[in-house]
Protein backbone atom coordinates (compact mmCIF):
# COMPACT_ATOMS: atom_id res chain seq x y z
CA UNK A 1 0.00 0.00 0.00
CA UNK A 2 1.57 3.23 -1.13
CA UNK A 3 1.57 5.95 1.51
CA UNK A 4 3.36 8.67 -0.43
CA UNK A 5 6.10 9.00 -3.01
CA UNK A 6 8.88 6.48 -2.27
CA UNK A 7 7.10 5.06 0.81
CA UNK A 8 4.98 1.91 1.15
CA UNK A 9 3.60 -0.23 3.94
CA UNK A 10 4.01 -3.83 2.78
CA UNK A 11 3.06 -5.74 5.91
CA UNK A 12 0.92 -5.30 8.99
CA UNK A 13 -1.20 -7.63 11.06
CA UNK A 14 -3.25 -4.72 12.37
CA UNK A 15 -4.12 -3.57 8.86
CA UNK A 16 -4.73 -7.16 7.73
CA UNK A 17 -2.25 -7.13 4.87
CA UNK A 18 0.10 -9.79 6.22
CA UNK A 19 0.22 -12.26 9.11
CA UNK A 20 -1.69 -11.13 12.21
CA UNK A 21 1.51 -11.13 14.31
CA UNK A 22 3.44 -8.84 11.97
CA UNK A 23 4.30 -5.33 13.01
CA UNK A 24 3.97 -2.58 10.44
CA UNK A 25 6.61 -3.23 7.80
CA UNK A 26 7.69 -0.28 5.69
CA UNK A 27 9.49 -0.16 2.36
CA UNK A 28 11.28 2.84 0.90
CA UNK A 29 12.12 2.88 -2.83
CA UNK A 30 15.11 4.82 -4.16
CA UNK A 31 14.44 3.95 -7.79
CA UNK A 32 17.39 1.56 -7.95
CA UNK A 33 17.49 -0.16 -4.59
CA UNK A 34 14.89 -0.54 -1.86
CA UNK A 35 15.20 -0.79 1.91
CA UNK A 36 12.72 -2.24 4.34
CA UNK A 37 12.20 -1.33 7.99
CA UNK A 38 11.44 -4.42 10.11
CA UNK A 39 10.59 -7.85 8.76
CA UNK A 40 7.54 -9.17 10.58
CA UNK A 41 7.36 -12.40 12.56
CA UNK A 42 8.45 -14.72 9.75
CA UNK A 43 5.12 -16.52 9.24
CA UNK A 44 3.77 -16.29 5.69
CA UNK A 45 6.45 -13.85 4.49
CA UNK A 46 5.25 -14.60 0.96
CA UNK A 47 2.34 -12.26 1.64
CA UNK A 48 4.81 -9.43 2.12
CA UNK A 49 6.48 -10.31 -1.18
CA UNK A 50 3.11 -10.31 -2.94
CA UNK A 51 2.36 -6.87 -1.51
CA UNK A 52 5.66 -5.56 -2.86
CA UNK A 53 4.98 -7.05 -6.30
CA UNK A 54 1.42 -5.68 -6.30
CA UNK A 55 2.93 -2.18 -6.24
CA UNK A 56 4.91 -2.99 -9.38
CA UNK A 57 8.15 -3.31 -7.42
CA UNK A 58 10.74 -6.05 -7.80
CA UNK A 59 11.66 -7.65 -4.45
CA UNK A 60 15.03 -8.55 -5.94
CA UNK A 61 15.90 -4.86 -5.55
CA UNK A 62 15.61 -5.16 -1.78
CA UNK A 63 19.09 -4.19 -0.61
CA UNK A 64 18.69 -4.13 3.16
CA UNK A 65 16.35 -4.72 6.06
CA UNK A 66 16.85 -2.37 9.01
CA UNK A 67 15.45 -3.75 12.26
CA UNK A 68 14.24 -1.39 14.96
CA UNK A 69 14.80 -4.09 17.61
CA UNK A 70 14.93 -7.85 18.05
CA UNK A 71 11.42 -8.80 19.14
CA UNK A 72 9.52 -11.59 17.41
CA UNK A 73 6.99 -9.47 15.50
CA UNK A 74 9.71 -7.17 14.12
CA UNK A 75 12.70 -9.43 13.51
CA UNK A 76 11.42 -12.99 13.10
CA UNK A 77 11.22 -12.64 9.31
CA UNK A 78 14.78 -11.36 8.82
CA UNK A 79 16.11 -14.86 8.17
CA UNK A 80 13.67 -15.34 5.28
CA UNK A 81 14.70 -12.15 3.48
CA UNK A 82 18.37 -12.90 3.95
CA UNK A 83 18.01 -16.43 2.60
CA UNK A 84 15.62 -15.58 -0.24
CA UNK A 85 17.24 -12.41 -1.59
CA UNK A 86 20.66 -12.17 0.03
CA UNK A 87 19.41 -9.01 1.71
CA UNK A 88 21.69 -7.33 4.24
CA UNK A 89 20.19 -7.41 7.72
CA UNK A 90 21.04 -4.55 10.08
CA UNK A 91 20.28 -4.50 13.80
CA UNK A 92 21.65 -2.67 16.82
CA UNK A 93 25.01 -4.00 17.98
CA UNK A 94 23.25 -4.68 21.30
CA UNK A 95 20.88 -7.10 19.52
CA UNK A 96 23.21 -8.85 17.08
CA UNK A 97 23.74 -11.85 19.35
CA UNK A 98 19.99 -12.10 19.98
CA UNK A 99 19.25 -12.14 16.27
CA UNK A 100 21.92 -14.74 15.53
CA UNK A 101 21.43 -17.10 18.46
CA UNK A 102 18.87 -15.73 20.92
CA UNK A 103 16.34 -18.15 22.37
CA UNK A 104 12.61 -17.48 22.67
CA UNK A 105 13.20 -16.77 26.37
CA UNK A 106 16.05 -14.32 25.79
CA UNK A 107 14.21 -12.26 23.19
CA UNK A 108 11.13 -12.00 25.41
CA UNK A 109 8.91 -14.21 23.29
CA UNK A 110 8.13 -16.58 26.16
CA UNK A 111 6.86 -13.68 28.24
CA UNK A 112 4.71 -12.47 25.35
CA UNK A 113 3.26 -15.96 24.86
CA UNK A 114 2.44 -16.27 28.56
CA UNK A 115 0.66 -12.92 28.26
CA UNK A 116 -1.44 -14.17 25.35
CA UNK A 117 0.12 -11.86 22.78
CA UNK A 118 1.27 -14.76 20.58
CA UNK A 119 0.24 -18.41 20.26
CA UNK A 120 2.09 -20.94 22.40
CA UNK A 121 3.69 -22.56 19.34
CA UNK A 122 5.24 -19.29 18.08
CA UNK A 123 9.00 -19.59 17.64
CA UNK A 124 11.70 -17.09 16.72
CA UNK A 125 13.83 -17.89 13.66
CA UNK A 126 17.45 -16.86 14.12
CA UNK A 127 19.21 -15.16 11.24
CA UNK A 128 22.47 -16.50 9.79
CA UNK A 129 24.13 -13.11 9.43
CA UNK A 130 23.62 -9.62 10.78
CA UNK A 131 25.43 -6.31 10.49
CA UNK A 132 25.68 -4.18 13.65
CA UNK A 133 24.34 -0.66 13.99
CA UNK A 134 25.48 2.02 16.39
CA UNK A 135 24.14 5.44 17.20
CA UNK A 136 24.61 8.06 14.45
CA UNK A 137 25.57 5.50 11.78
CA UNK A 138 24.63 6.84 8.33
CA UNK A 139 23.77 4.94 5.15
CA UNK A 140 23.17 5.99 1.56
CA UNK A 141 21.23 4.11 -1.13
CA UNK A 142 21.03 6.21 -4.26
CA UNK A 143 19.31 9.45 -3.17
CA UNK A 144 18.18 7.90 0.10
CA UNK A 145 19.90 8.78 3.35
CA UNK A 146 19.33 6.91 6.62
CA UNK A 147 20.64 7.79 10.07
CA UNK A 148 20.50 5.56 13.14
CA UNK A 149 19.25 6.98 16.45
CA UNK A 150 19.72 4.76 19.49
CA UNK A 151 16.72 5.21 21.81
CA UNK A 152 16.71 2.68 24.63
CA UNK A 153 13.51 2.22 26.58
CA UNK A 154 11.31 -0.36 24.88
CA UNK A 155 14.35 -2.63 24.86
CA UNK A 156 18.12 -2.13 25.28
CA UNK A 157 18.71 -2.46 21.54
CA UNK A 158 15.87 -0.28 20.28
CA UNK A 159 16.79 2.17 17.54
CA UNK A 160 14.92 4.65 15.36
CA UNK A 161 15.73 5.58 11.77
CA UNK A 162 15.60 9.03 10.20
CA UNK A 163 15.14 8.51 6.46
CA UNK A 164 15.05 11.07 3.65
CA UNK A 165 14.57 10.50 -0.09
CA UNK A 166 12.95 12.78 -2.63
CA UNK A 167 10.14 14.67 -0.91
CA UNK A 168 9.86 12.08 1.86
CA UNK A 169 11.31 12.68 5.30
CA UNK A 170 10.30 10.27 8.03
CA UNK A 171 11.13 8.89 11.43
CA UNK A 172 10.71 5.12 11.84
CA UNK A 173 10.26 4.50 15.55
CA UNK A 174 9.49 0.78 15.91
CA UNK A 175 7.99 0.28 19.38
CA UNK A 176 9.84 3.21 20.94
CA UNK A 177 7.20 5.83 20.17
CA UNK A 178 3.71 5.35 18.80
CA UNK A 179 1.19 7.95 17.68
CA UNK A 180 -0.39 10.31 20.22
CA UNK A 181 2.70 10.25 22.41
CA UNK A 182 2.35 6.60 23.42
CA UNK A 183 5.58 4.90 24.49
CA UNK A 184 6.52 1.24 24.19
CA UNK A 185 7.07 0.54 27.88
CA UNK A 186 6.60 -3.13 28.84
CA UNK A 187 6.59 -4.97 32.16
CA UNK A 188 9.56 -7.16 31.30
CA UNK A 189 13.33 -7.25 31.64
CA UNK A 190 15.07 -4.73 29.41
CA UNK A 191 12.15 -2.32 29.14
CA UNK A 192 12.88 0.73 31.26
CA UNK A 193 11.01 3.92 32.10
CA UNK A 194 14.32 5.48 33.16
CA UNK A 195 15.78 4.72 29.73
CA UNK A 196 12.79 6.41 28.12
CA UNK A 197 13.44 9.50 30.23
CA UNK A 198 17.13 9.45 29.36
CA UNK A 199 16.98 8.61 25.65
CA UNK A 200 13.64 9.76 24.19
CA UNK A 201 14.65 13.45 24.34
CA UNK A 202 17.04 12.67 21.46
CA UNK A 203 13.98 12.62 19.18
CA UNK A 204 13.18 16.23 20.06
CA UNK A 205 15.92 17.22 17.63
CA UNK A 206 14.33 15.20 14.81
CA UNK A 207 11.48 17.37 13.48
CA UNK A 208 10.65 15.08 10.54
CA UNK A 209 7.33 15.05 8.68
CA UNK A 210 6.22 11.43 9.02
CA UNK A 211 6.04 9.35 12.19
CA UNK A 212 6.10 5.66 11.25
CA UNK A 213 5.74 3.37 14.29
CA UNK A 214 5.68 -0.40 14.43
CA UNK A 215 2.06 -0.53 15.59
CA UNK A 216 -1.06 1.56 15.40
CA UNK A 217 -1.63 4.52 13.14
CA UNK A 218 1.08 6.42 11.33
CA UNK A 219 1.13 10.08 10.39
CA UNK A 220 2.63 11.67 7.30
CA UNK A 221 2.89 15.13 8.83
CA UNK A 222 3.46 16.82 12.20
CA UNK A 223 5.54 14.00 13.70
CA UNK A 224 7.01 16.49 16.13
CA UNK A 225 3.66 16.92 17.89
CA UNK A 226 3.64 13.25 18.88
CA UNK A 227 7.24 13.42 20.11
CA UNK A 228 6.52 16.46 22.28
CA UNK A 229 3.42 14.84 23.77
CA UNK A 230 5.47 11.84 24.92
CA UNK A 231 8.25 14.03 26.29
CA UNK A 232 5.78 16.14 28.26
CA UNK A 233 4.18 13.01 29.71
CA UNK A 234 7.58 11.77 30.87
CA UNK A 235 7.94 14.90 33.02
CA UNK A 236 4.83 14.09 35.06
CA UNK A 237 4.42 11.89 38.12
CA UNK A 238 2.14 9.35 36.45
CA UNK A 239 3.54 6.68 34.13
CA UNK A 240 2.93 7.80 30.53
CA UNK A 241 0.46 5.95 28.36
CA UNK A 242 2.08 2.75 27.09
CA UNK A 243 1.45 0.56 24.05
CA UNK A 244 -0.47 -2.29 25.71
CA UNK A 245 -2.99 -0.10 27.54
Amino acid sequence: MRLCENLYIVGSGEYGISHRYDCSIYLVDTGDEMIMVDSGCGIEPERIIRNIEAEGLDPQRLAAVFLTHCHYDHAGGASFFHKEFGTDIYVSSVDVDLLLSGTDERIGLCTAKRSGIFDSDSHFSNCEEAKPLKDSDCFTYGDLSLRVISVRGHSPGSVCFRVSVGDFDGLFTGDTLLADGTIGLLNMDGSSLKDFRDYLPKLENEPSDALLPGHGVFTLSNAYDHIVKALEALKNLAVPRSMLE
